[in-house]
């Protein structure tokens, strides 16, 4: 009877030691930089035995140099933004359930009727997102705060809503491993797609 009771405290104390030993590992990979790499593969592993998403729904439209030779639009600086008018309309001919942008019209252009042509084309789509800049800003010696450059309020209140157009955090490898939900007071662009379209998602507590 002794070595039997031997045997199972031996196995109970490594089952305690083993637990003890991963609950250890798995602080030091939070807290030593070292670590860092194991923990993105610990989130990258999942992925590479689930299928590739189907994404045929979404089409990625480009404002690209390319784009801007044949439309003649300035490659650094506001486009003109009545471009943007038929290709809304277009979309909704076509059916759209969403249009996202995520380029941040925080500046008026120089012409004001471009931005109210603009703004009457978001208004008659019903379901376009904007986005706001998220800026980190640190005066010498002073604390770092965040600032949140929204667009402009004509086109805000021409949009079906905006939202944050920032990745945090942003890995080591430059990979993005958690959805960011925006700030306590503004969602995330992609949030507030997601509330449009009515995604299960949206509808838990975004804490």
């Amino acid at each position: 009877m002794r070595l039997r009771d031997a045997r199972r405290f031996t196995r109970a104390l490594t089952i305690v030691a083993g637990c003890l030993l991963a609950i250890a590992a798995g602080f030091v990979c939070l807290r030593c930089s070292f670590a860092e790499p194991l923990t993105r593969t610990s989130y990258d592993l999942p992925f590479v035995w689930r299928a590739t998403l189907d994404t045929h729904e979404i089409v990625l439209v480009y404002l690209d140099e390319e784009s801007a030779k044949q439309l003649h639009q300035p490659i650094d600086d506001i486009w003109n933004r009545t471009l943007h008018v038929p290709l809304l309309d277009q979309l909704a001919k076509d059916g759209a359930r969403l249009v996202f942008y995520d380029i941040v019209f925080d500046t008026a252009s120089a012409d004001p009727s471009t931005d109210t042509a603009f703004a009457a084309a978001l208004q008659n789509f019903g379901k376009a997102i904007l986005g706001g800049a998220l800026e980190i800003v640190q005066p010498m010696g002073g604390v770092k705060q965040e600032r949140i450059l929204a667009p402009l309020k004509l086109l805000r209140k021409a949009s079906a809503g905006w939202g944050i157009l920032a990745f945090k955090p942003v890995d080591g490898d430059y990979g993005v491993r958690q959805l960011f939900p925006g700030t306590s007071d503004i969602p995330s662009a992609t949030w507030k797609a997601a509330e449009v379209l009515g995604a299960p998602v949206a509808h838990e507590p975004r804490e």
